[in-house]
């Protein structure tokens, strides 16, 4: 596990068999979600991995704009493509709110790829189920 802490933001990195398990907390600003997002990247372990669950049901808020979550999803779609899975399976959960509705939707309109399946949860239980039932029949998503 590693821990990490900027002015705002907490969040807790689990590396998983499987995949990785990003816990947040705190106020989400552009600055520190880039942060996350390069150390992510950057990491030789996202090579291997099938999924990615981000858990923002601890967050205070989210402090972006459409035009950050353009870029911020460019950078996480280019930065992936040396994925050696051929699918990668990204999961959010969080509070179903039409601000979060809203920034899902416009993060998930520019990671559109044929390589990504992206899919917003509101309970870990339904986002566990999906990411590791390959292939199987999965829980319906929120949105």
């Amino acid at each position: 596990m590693i821990l990490r802490e900027t002015s705002l933001l907490k969040y807790s990195t689990h590396w998983e068999s499987g995949g990785v398990f990003v816990q947040i907390t705190g106020i989400v600003t552009v600055e520190e979600a880039f942060i996350l997002v390069q150390s992510l990247l950057t990491d030789p372990r996202l090579k291997n991995c099938r999924y990615r669950i981000y858990d923002f049901t601890g967050i205070q808020r989210i402090d972006q704009d459409e035009n950050s979550l353009k870029s911020q999803a460019a950078i996480s779609k280019s930065g992936s493509f040396s994925l050696k899975r051929r699918t990668h399976q990204i999961a959010f959960v969080g509070k179903n709110t039409v601000h979060n509705r809203r920034l899902f939707q416009t993060y998930s309109k520019y990671m559109s790829s044929p390589n990504f399946e992206l899919r917003f949860f509101q309970s870990m239980g339904e986002a566990r189920a999906w990411t590791h039932s390959f292939g199987s029949p999965t829980p319906r998503p929120l949105f």
